[in-house]
Formats: C-alpha cells, sequence, structure tokens
C-alpha cells in the first residue's frame, strides 16, 4: 500500500502529493511539489501517514520534515546623509536589502543624460540581525541639474534576484539659482530701511529654481562676497524691513535665494 504524502504550506491549503514506488521497492518512494501560488512563500511541512508490513500505523517523519519555499525577489531601501537634493560633496549611503543576500548587492546611481556610476558598498551590522550596506555617493559639480536614478541588484539566499529599489530616484542640485532682480532700498522713519527685490528670472531655455527663501545681508563696505557680511534675517517673500540699523552712515544690502539644496 503506497503511504500518503500531504504538504502544508504556510497559510495556504494542505496540498496533497502523488507518490510513486521506485522500481516497486516497498521502502522507497518518489513524489514531486511544484511550487507555485498554491505553496506561496513560507516554512511549509510535509505530513505522512503509512502502514508497515505488519499494518502498523506511522506517521513520525524523522528527516526533511519542513521546507522553506522563497519565491519573492529581494528588495532594498536606501536613505542618504544629507538627503535629496545633493550638493557638489560627498554623501553617506545606507542600503537594507528586504532579506538576506548570498553576497554584497550591487549599486549605482545615472544622472540625467550621463553614465552610471558605481558606489561601492561594504557591509554592516543592522537592525534585527539583518546585514545592511554603506557608502559613499560623489556628487561632482559638473553632474547637471535634475533627477538621477538608482540602480540595484542583489540576489537572496533562494538564488532569487531582485531590482527594486525605494526611493528610485533622487535630486541634484549642483548649481546656485540665479539672482535675485529689481532690488530697491526705501528709507522709512527712524532710521528703518524697507528692502523689495524681485525672484530670479529665467529663460525659457532654462529650468526655474524651486526658492525655499531669500538671505538677506547687511555690510558697512561694498560686498565682495557674503562671508564678512551680517547675516540679518533669512525670509520667506520678496521683502524685508531693516530695524536695527547699527548707525548712521552708508550701509550696503545683498539678497540672496536659497534653492532645495541650500
Amino acid at each position: 500500500e503506497l503511504p500518503v504524502l500531504l504538504f502544508r504550506p504556510q497559510d495556504r491549503p494542505i496540498i496533497p502529493l502523488k507518490v510513486v514506488s521506485k522500481d516497486g521497492s516497498k521502502t522507497l518512494f518518489l513524489t514531486s511539489l511544484d511550487i507555485d501560488d498554491q505553496t506561496g512563500d513560507g516554512l511549509g511541512r510535509f505530513q505522512f501517514q503509512g502502514k508497515s508490513e505488519a499494518g502498523m500505523p506511522g506517521t513520525q517523519i524523522l528527516d526533511g520534515e519542513t521546507l522553506t519555499v522563497d519565491t519573492r525577489a529581494p528588495s532594498a531601501r536606501l536613505t542618504l546623509s544629507p538627503p535629496s537634493p545633493l550638493r557638489p560633496g560627498l554623501a553617506s549611503v545606507t542600503l537594507v536589502p528586504s532579506e538576506p543576500l548570498q553576497s554584497p548587492p550591487s549599486l549605482s546611481f545615472v544622472p540625467q543624460g550621463g553614465q552610471p556610476t558605481v558606489i561601492p558598498l561594504a557591509s554592516a551590522p543592522g537592525d534585527n540581525g539583518m546585514t545592511r550596506f554603506v557608502g559613499e555617493i560623489p556628487i561632482a559639480s559638473s553632474l547637471p541639474d535634475g533627477l538621477a536614478f538608482w540602480r540595484f541588484s542583489g540576489i537572496d539566499l533562494a538564488g532569487n534576484p531582485g531590482t527594486t529599489i525605494e526611493p528610485d530616484r533622487f535630486m541634484i542640485d549642483s548649481h546656485p539659482p540665479k539672482p535675485v532682480t529689481l532690488v530697491k532700498t526705501v528709507s522709512r522713519q527712524h532710521g528703518a530701511i524697507e528692502l523689495f527685490w524681485a525672484p530670479p528670472i529665467y529663460t525659457a531655455q532654462e529650468t526655474p529654481e524651486t526658492i525655499l527663501g531669500y538671505r538677506v545681508f547687511r555690510s558697512n563696505q561694498v560686498f565682495s562676497s557674503v562671508e564678512k557680511a551680517t547675516l540679518l534675517e533669512t525670509v520667506p517673500g520678496i521683502s524685508f524691513s531693516d530695524r536695527n540699523v547699527p548707525s548712521d552712515g552708508i550701509w550696503y544690502y545683498a539678497v540672496a535665494p536659497i534653492d532645495q539644496a541650500g
């Protein structure tokens, strides 16, 4: 009498397996299990029922009772420090795979109109015993502003390849915004100075920057740079009132727009 063999997938209905005797043997039997949507993923168990020649029933499986099914491709989640958008320089990359991998994954990024740049990764301890991978991404000032796209590739312990990464893109901002226009100052009572200006002007062929605010500087000499000037305030709009002018005399002001990269 042929034994009965079942496979109980994790959180799925039991799958009966067809058992055949190998060359008429009473102690060696063969079967097959199709790994598909019915088996799902996770830890499954085999169930056995059989009788000896003397009619004694048995259900114990001494070896190979469990089977881990893994049909899902690995994916990864990536974080940047500092976060996107990135300015010229080095940024830290941390990549956490969705499951253990056979070997370190490959990671690269492709800027708009450019070639892939490979990011060397080193393994490091992660949360819950998972290995994470860290590296550095170089942003050259010659790279164009705009979106860059990640490319990831990894293979899990079951041999499933995966290429999905979240997020799959980031922003490069290697150039400052254009200067403001139409700067005007107006003297008010009690020594206050009102400043007004217009946002940067871009041509139809240029990509406008998203302006997050404006830094207002003051100096007692003509500006050569803002390093030696006093930063008065960062404002969201296109006007500012300086009510704390130190003394009578000539004062110089500069307004610098701030883009998403700061």
